[in-house]
């Protein structure tokens, strides 16, 4: 039995170093691969502050034609360069050194004109000329924690071939952007970024590098979709192509914000985008209940958006009020007193709060979502609160006392007696219980891609689905009214009228309902 765990545990061991090479030999490959269309960029020429610089950085390859993505900085704005007097062209030069077919630094420089730039992100597109040159075959990032990557790139100082370095990506503050915990030297901006297939998902914009410690350097990269938004459509098929509608900030995202607004009747809400990327405005939107189904490719958040199965505030309808008690009766007898009148009836116990319905279900079939700048997600699929139990029937009114007898004597009044006095009103009902609180309804079901785990544990996506809390318990009934005195008897020319009976006490309220369960918690789990 020994010796067989120790195989079992041999097997595994040699599984995963099995399992470590295998990934090793594909990034070996990848890199081979990216050495091809990885270039190194120089600019010349004179500055607005008379300098003469000689600045240098990385490219990536994204077209067969020639079409080149770097970093903006690298290139550098137009108002940092002179322009000539007569031709009013900008003194700089911008020159590349490709790869050859072994990834090794050709040795002529060629020259290449700036097509675009973006500053905001941080890219640019130059061109060299010619065709047929290694390009880079480019992917979305679909998870921004933890995919392994390689970062390529050429330092200032003379190489014949682009470094590479190893890491793993993070969260940036840029929606835009995700980091690598690698250090990158000088001259490595706008190279790239390479998953484990060789395709490039990022290009490197900015480095922190600390000397006292190496775990807290990283390199920034700015997503590939932001550079390949710059080529001009009439490249076609030759160039790094990641799907228009993945591109940010290349063609436009479908608002589905209106769509939650406008619910309709429909008991769930099917919003099927799975080749497109979908916005959400910053705000609340109440389901009432309704189940949601969203699949995108990209799901981009601006703002903080909430979505809620019930609103905060939302319970189920009240129950019913309990009935009012009866009256007391008349206990008034022929004595020479008025007799006491009878307790008011108890008012009856009022209804339950009506349940709280539960949550409809969430699917989040996203392969990825961008965030911008204090911007969050959070889905709330909970249930509806109970309702308020009725509140409890007022107790019955006490009956009156019994009115006294006048008794006349004889002629002589010898035995006559004096007139009687009314009775006691009888005591006001006893109020009838509250209802008790419904039922909170339960929490519902959230099934979310496996790709967003980082967002949730990073707090950019909250998912909760409580149960809705149960209702408060009913009002208690109030006490019956009390029941008056009995009137007195007359006088007589044999003595004076009697008094009038007392008033009755008021009834007892009612105890309060109890208060409502609260709702299951509901299911919130990867695909």
């Amino acid at each position: 039995m020994i010796a067989r765990t120790w195989l079992l545990s041999l097997s595994f061991g040699l599984a995963l170093a099995g399992a470590a090479e295998s990934q090793t030999q594909s990034f070996d490959r990848a890199v081979g691969l990216a050495r091809k269309y990885t270039v190194k960029v120089k600019v010349e020429g004179t500055r607005t502050d008379n300098a003469e610089p000689e600045r240098y950085g990385s490219g990536v390859i994204l077209s067969s034609d020639g079409f080149i993505a770097t970093a903006a900085h690298v290139i550098g704005a137009n108002s940092e360069w002179v322009q000539g007097e007569t031709d009013g062209l900008l003194k700089r030069t911008v020159k590349v050194r490709i790869s050859d077919p072994y990834g090794e630094l050709e040795d002529r420089w060629r020259s290449a004109i700036v097509i675009k730039d973006l500053p905001a992100s941080d890219v640019a597109v130059i061109k060299i000329t010619g065709g047929g040159f290694a390009r880079a075959e480019c992917r979305s990032l679909q998870t921004v924690r933890g995919t392994d990557i390689y970062r390529l790139g050429f330092s200032v100082g003379a190489a014949s071939s682009a470094d590479e370095k190893p890491g793993t990506t993070a969260v940036s503050e840029l929606p835009q952007n995700f980091r690598g915990n690698m250090i990158s030297e000088k001259g490595m901006s706008g190279g790239p970024a390479i998953d484990i297939s060789g395709k490039v998902v990022g290009i490197a914009v900015n480095r922190e590098d600390n000397p006292r410690f190496a775990s807290q350097s990283y390199t920034e990269f700015v997503r590939i979709e932001e550079a390949a938004a710059l080529l001009p459509k009439s490249v076609g098929e030759s160039n790094c192509a990641v799907g228009a509608d993945s591109v940010i900030g290349g063609g436009s995202p479908v608002d589905i914000t209106d769509r939650l607004r406008s619910l309709g009747s429909t008991s769930t809400l099917v919003l099927q985008y799975p080749d497109q990327t979908v916005t959400i405005r910053e705000g609340e939107y109440v389901l009432d209940g309704r189940s949601l189904r969203l699949t995108a490719k990209r799901l981009i958040v601006s703002g903080k958006v909430t979505l809620r199965s019930f609103a905060e505030n939302a319970s189920a309808p009240l129950g019913q009020t309990g009935n009012t008690g009866g009256p007391g009766g008349q206990a008034g007898g022929d004595g020479q007193n008025g007799g006491p009148g009878l307790q008011g009836g108890p008012g009856s116990t009022g209804g339950d709060g009506q349940p709280g319905r539960a949550s409809g279900a969430f699917l989040l079939d996203v392969a990825d979502i961008i965030f911008g700048a204090d911007a969050s997600l959070e889905i709330f699929a909970n249930g509806e609160a109970g309702g308020r139990g009725g509140p409890g029937g007022v107790g019955g009114p006490g009956g009156a006392g019994g009115a006294g007898r006048n008794r006349g004597g004889n002629a002589v009044c010898a035995g006559s007696k004096s007139p009687g006095n009314g009775g006691p009103g009888g005591k006001g009902g006893t109020g009838g219980k509250g209802g008790n609180g419904g039922r909170g309804g339960d929490g519902g079901q959230i099934a979310y891609s496996a790709s967003l785990a980082d967002y949730v544990a990073d707090k950019k996506l909250v998912l909760v689905a409580p149960g809705g809390r149960g209702g408060p318990g009913g009002a208690s009934g109030g006490g019956g009214a009390q029941g008056s005195g009995g009137a007195a008897g007359a006088g007589s020319h044999c003595g004076g009228g009697g008094d009038a009976g007392a008033t009755g006490p008021a009834g007892d309220p009612g105890p309060q309902g109890q208060v409502g369960s609260t709702g299951s918690y509901g299911d919130v789990r990867g695909l």
